[in-house]
C-alpha cells in the first residue's frame, strides 16, 4: 500500500507575552553599580572615571552616576538580560529605561547602553547618540558582521536630562523607542539574543572598551516585557522602583509550541519556569482542548512538583495520532497558583507527515593523505514516521566532482522508526584538494520527496604552491601553473631584492600594478568553487610611503555594492599593516585586522593566511605569528587578482616601494613553513615536480601483436599511457589515470592497429 501523503505548514514559534512585566534588574546608580531588584545582576565599575553622588534626574530617582569618557559599568552576561528572538529564557521581549544627561552631543558615537555580540553574526541591542547628534536604536538580528540595523530618532540635547526607553515585542518583532515619554520609533525589526557578551552601562563594543559615554546616567531599569506607554510614563514620573506590581509565583512558558509529530504515539517535554521571587509555583493536572485536544493527555507522574523561584520544571505530555493526519492544533491549559494567570492557555501545533525521511545535513570524509586509495563511507538515514513504510525511489549524485563519488547501495524501503545506510565511495582519481558533490535522494516522504545533501572529501595537496611571482624581470608565474600577470602602467624590475634567495625585485611608484586574470583557484575562501578554501599569501615588502594613503601590496577583492568578498593586505594611511577581508557582509564591511606599525624603507616579510576548516585568519611578520583571529573570508567570485594595486579593478591604493617573491599557497601555512619561505624563498616550499615521463620497458606479443609497457611507478604519482603513429598526434589509451604504488606498473595495448608499420608509446606523469 502506498503511504499517506499529508500536506503541512510549519510556522515559527513565537513567545507568549508575560503580563504584568517582571523587573529583571534595577541599577539606581546612587552610590554604586548594585542591582536593587533582587536578581543579583550587580555591575562592576571598570576604569577610574565613573563616580557617584551627582544630582539625579528627579527626586524619585535619587542621585546619579557621572561618566567622564574612559570608564563604564560591566554587568556579567545573563540570559535574562539578553532576550530576543533566540532568547534562552523568558518571552524574548524586553524594555530598558534610564535617564541620560550627555555633557555634549555629536562628533562621535556615544553609548549609554550596549548589549552586543559581533562574531560572524551580530546580535543584541545598542543605544547611541550618533555623530550627527541624534538618538539611535541599533540591533543585530543574526545578520552578517556589521549589519546592525540602526533606527534614528530625535535630536539629543546636551546638558539636559532626557528619559530614554527602548523596547522590543518578540511576538510582533516590533522595536520602539520613547524620549521623555513620547514614542519616536515604532518599527518591525527583529533582535537576536546576545549569547555571550556582558551588558555595558556607559560604553559600547563587544567588550565595553569603545564609544564611551560622557555625562550622567540615572535610574536604569530592565524588564522582561515590552512596557506599554502608560507604564513607561509611570516609570518616568515615579522611578523604576514604582513599576508594575509583580505576581509571585509567576509562570513562564513558551507558546505556541511546535511539536515534531510522526504519526505514532509520542511523549513531549515542556519547560515551565517560575520567575517569581519568593514563592513556589504549584501546577495542578493540566487539561487539553481544541480541535485535536483528544489526542493529548498528561502523564500524572510527569507533572513537576513545586517549582522554586527562579527554577524550571518539566511537564511531560503524551500524544497519540489515532490515525490523524495533516495539521495538528490543540490547547494545553496549565493550571497553577500564579495569582495573575491561574489558567494559562498554551497552543500546541505541528503537522503529521508519514513516512518521514530524516538525515544528517551533510557528510564529509575524513581528511585523506596524499596517495590515498578509494574510500567507503556509510551515510545513515531514518524513517521517522510512525506507521508508514518509506520507499526510496532513487539515490544519485550531482555537482562539480560527482564523478569522484559513487553510490554503492541504498535501502529500497525503511519500516517506521528504522535506520538504514546509503553506502558511498570516493576515489580521488589522481587529484588533490577539496572535492564536493550533492547526494540526491528521491523518496515518497510526504513533505520533501527530493533531498540534496552536500558531500565533501579533502585530499592532501601534492604541491601546496598555487602561484609564484618572483618579480625579478617580469610578472610571469614561476610555479608552472600558468597564472601570469599583466603589467599595467609602469613598474621597474631588476631592483635590488629582499634577500639573496629571492633574486631581484620590482619597484612600484603608485601608478602601476600587476593584474592576474581571474581564476577560481586564485580566489579561495568559504564560497570557493574549487580548491580547499584555505590559502596563504607570502611576500617581501619595502614600503617607502607610510602615511599618505592606503597602499595595497596584494588585493583579491570584490565589492559589488551588496556584499564584500576576498582578502587585502594594506599599508594604511596611518602607517599600520592591516589584513582586510570580506565575508559576505554588506558593501564596505571589510573586517580589518590591525597587524602593527609599518617601518619605512625596510624590507619586511609578510604572510597572511586563512584556514577554512577553523575559519581562522592569521598574519606573520618576519616569520613571527602576530595575529590569530576567528574571522571568515568569502571568495572573490569574479575580480582579477592585483599585485601592488587595490580596489576591485586595481586602479586605486597603489603600492609605493618594492615588492619581491610573492607566493600564493592553497593551504594555511604553519609558522615553520612561513619561516622556510622567508629564509629560502617561495620556491623552497614547492614540491619538486615528478619527471615528465617514466622510462618504460617494451614488449610485443607475436601471436596477437598486443604491446605491453612496464615501468617503475612511484607512490603518489599517476600515469597516462599514450600512443602515436607520427610523434605529432597522441592518443590516450587508459580511461582512468594509473596510480603508482612504488612497485612496477604495466599496461597492455589490446587495440593496437594490426597493420601499423611503426607505433610510438609514452608513459606520461600527470601533474
Amino acid at each position: 500500500m502506498k503511504p499517506r501523503l499529508f500536506a503541512f505548514a510549519l510556522t515559527t514559534a513565537a513567545l507568549t507575552a508575560l503580563s504584568p512585566a517582571a523587573l529583571v534588574a534595577h541599577w539606581p546608580l546612587d552610590a554604586n553599580a548594585a542591582d536593587a531588584a533582587g536578581g543579583a545582576h550587580h555591575g562592576t565599575v571598570t576604569g577610574s572615571s565613573v563616580s557617584f553622588g551627582a544630582s539625579g534626574a528627579r527626586p524619585s530617582t535619587g542621585t546619579a552616576a557621572t561618566f567622564s569618557g574612559t570608564g563604564h559599568i560591566e554587568v556579567p552576561w545573563s540570559a535574562r538580560l539578553n532576550p530576543g528572538t533566540s532568547s534562552a529564557d523568558g518571552s524574548g521581549s524586553f524594555t530598558l529605561a534610564f535617564w541620560a544627561k550627555p555633557s555634549s552631543v555629536g562628533g562621535t558615537h556615544r553609548s549609554p547602553f550596549t548589549s552586543r555580540e559581533e562574531n560572524s553574526t551580530v546580535n543584541g541591542p545598542i543605544i547611541y547618540i550618533e555623530p550627527d547628534g541624534t538618538w539611535a536604536y541599533w540591533a543585530g538580528n543574526h545578520g552578517p558582521s556589521g549589519a546592525w540595523n540602526p533606527i534614528k530618532a530625535g535630536p539629543a540635547a546636551a546638558a539636559t536630562w532626557t528619559h530614554v526607553v527602548i523596547s522590543y515585542d518578540a511576538e510582533s518583532t516590533t522595536r520602539k523607542m520613547f524620549l521623555n515619554g513620547a514614542e519616536v520609533i515604532n518599527q518591525v525589526g527583529g533582535i537576536s539574543a546576545n549569547a555571550s557578551r556582558n551588558f555595558h552601562i556607559g560604553s559600547g563594543s563587544d567588550l565595553g572598551t569603545a564609544f564611551y559615554w560622557q555625562g550622567q546616567l540615572d535610574d536604569v531599569g530592565f524588564w522582561d516585557n515590552a512596557l506599554n506607554e502608560a507604564e513607561i510614563l509611570q516609570v518616568m514620573e515615579r522611578g523604576v522602583a514604582s513599576g508594575p506590581v509583580l505576581p509571585d509565583p509567576r509562570l513562564a512558558v513558551t507558546s505556541p509550541l511546535m511539536l515534531p509529530f510522526n504519526g505514532g504515539q509520542q511523549q513531549f517535554d515542556i519547560a515551565v519556569t517560575n520567575t517569581g521571587l519568593t514563592k513556589n509555583l504549584i501546577l495542578t493536572a493540566p487539561t487539553f482542548s481544541g480541535a485535536n485536544g483528544a489526542n493529548f493527555s498528561a502523564i500524572p507522574v510527569a507533572i513537576p512538583g513545586p517549582i522554586a523561584p527562579g527554577a524550571t520544571g518539566t511537564l511531560r505530555i503524551a500524544f497519540d495520532a489515532q490515525g490523524s493526519s495533516g495539521d495538528i492544533e490543540a490547547t494545553l491549559n496549565l493550571h497553577s497558583n500564579d495569582p495573575a494567570d491561574p489558567s494559562r492557555a498554551i497552543t500546541l501545533r505541528g503537522s503529521i507527515y508519514d513516512p518521514q525521511l530524516t538525515n544528517a545535513a551533510a557528510y564529509a570524509f575524513p581528511k585523506l593523505p596524499l596517495g590515498s586509495g578509494p574510500q567507503t563511507a556509510r551515510f545513515a538515514i531514518r524513517n521517522s514516521g510512525g506507521s508508514q513504510v518509506l520507499h526510496l525511489d532513487a539515490v544519485s549524485l550531482s555537482g562539480p566532482h560527482a564523478a569522484n563519488f559513487t553510490v554503492d547501495s541504498f535501502p529500497a524501503t525503511l519500516e517506521p522508526g528504522a535506520i538504514g545506510d546509503i553506502v558511498i565511495s570516493f576515489d580521488r582519481q589522481g587529484g588533490d584538494g577539496l572535492f564536493s558533490a550533492w547526494l540526491e535522494i528521491l523518496s515518497d516522504d510526504a513533505r520533501k520527496p527530493t533531498v540534496s545533501i552536500p558531500l565533501q572529501a579533502e585530499v592532501a595537496f601534492t604541491n601546496p604552491l598555487l602561484a609564484w611571482w618572483p618579480l625579478d624581470r617580469d610578472a610571469e608565474d614561476a610555479s608552472g601553473n600558468g597564472y601570469h600577470g599583466l603589467v599595467v602602467n609602469s613598474i621597474a624590475f631588476e631592483a635590488p631584492g629582499a634577500t639573496l634567495a629571492t633574486g631581484t625585485s620590482a619597484f612600484f611608484d603608485g601608478t602601476g600594478h600587476i593584474d592576474v586574470p581571474y581564476a577560481p583557484n586564485l580566489a579561495p575562501g568559504l564560497s570557493t568553487p574549487n580548491g580547499s578554501g584555505s590559502f596563504t599569501v607570502t611576500l617581501w615588502a619595502l614600503p617607502t610611503d607610510t602615511d599618505s594613503n592606503y597602499h595595497a601590496a596584494f588585493t583579491s577583492r570584490e565589492d559589488n555594492g551588496t556584499t564584500v568578498n576576498g582578502p587585502i593586505l594594506y599599508n594604511t594611511f596611518n602607517g599600520r599593516w592591516e589584513y582586510w577581508a570580506g565575508n559576505h557582509g554588506p558593501s564596505g564591511s571589510w573586517n580589518p585586522l590591525d597587524l602593527g606599525a609599518v617601518k619605512g624603507e625596510t624590507w619586511v616579510h609578510l604572510a597572511i593566511s586563512y584556514d577554512a576548516d577553523t575559519t581562522t585568519r592569521k598574519m606573520h611578520l618576519d616569520g613571527v605569528e602576530i595575529l590569530s583571529e576567528l574571522q571568515g573570508v568569502s571568495a572573490n567570485s569574479l575580480r582579477d587578482l592585483h599585485l601592488g594595486g587595490g580596489s576591485d579593478d586595481g586602479n586605486f591604493f597603489g603600492w609605493i616601494g618594492g615588492l619581491d617573491d610573492i607566493g600564493l599557497f592553497r593551504k594555511a601555512l604553519s609558522t615553520a613553513e612561513v619561516q622556510q619561505v622567508m629564509r629560502g624563498g617561495v620556491g623552497s616550499l614547492a614540491t619538486p615536480p615528478a619527471p615528465a615521463f617514466a622510462i618504460a620497458n617494451f614488449s610485443r606479443n607475436p601471436a596477437n601483436g598486443q604491446v605491453t609497457l612496464t615501468w617503475p611507478a612511484a607512490a603518489g604519482v599517476f600515469y597516462q599511457v599514450e600512443r602515436s603513429a607520427d610523434l605529432a598526434h597522441w592518443q590516450s589509451l587508459n580511461l582512468a589515470p594509473i596510480p603508482g604504488s612504488g612497485a612496477p606498473a604495466s599496461f597492455t595495448d589490446t587495440a593496437s592497429p594490426p597493420n601499423a608499420t611503426r607505433l610510438y608509446y609514452r608513459v606520461r606523469n600527470l601533474p
